[in-house]
């Protein structure tokens, strides 16, 4: 753990958490081709490459309802 400054508080506690579903993806990946699952609906933002910038930020501040950001070349 490492200590930070965050608006004036000390000692927060940053925790990085990754999620072992490596081991899921052929199970999804065969959800999503047999209809069962349809990822596009967690896409809540379709974006150009030039937007790039609004669409990090609308994730990253949990802006507009904001769960998934596709950015289009």
């Amino acid at each position: 753990m490492k200590a930070a400054t965050y608006q004036g508080k000390t000692k927060l506690e940053v925790k990085e958490v990754r999620a072992p579903i490596i081991h899921l993806i052929p199970e999804l990946y065969l959800q999503i081709k047999h209809g069962v699952i349809d990822p596009t609906d967690i896409i809540t933002h379709r974006l150009g490459l030039e937007q790039a910038k609004h669409g990090y930020s609308v994730f990253d501040n949990k802006e507009e309802d904001c769960i998934k950001v596709i950015l289009k070349p």
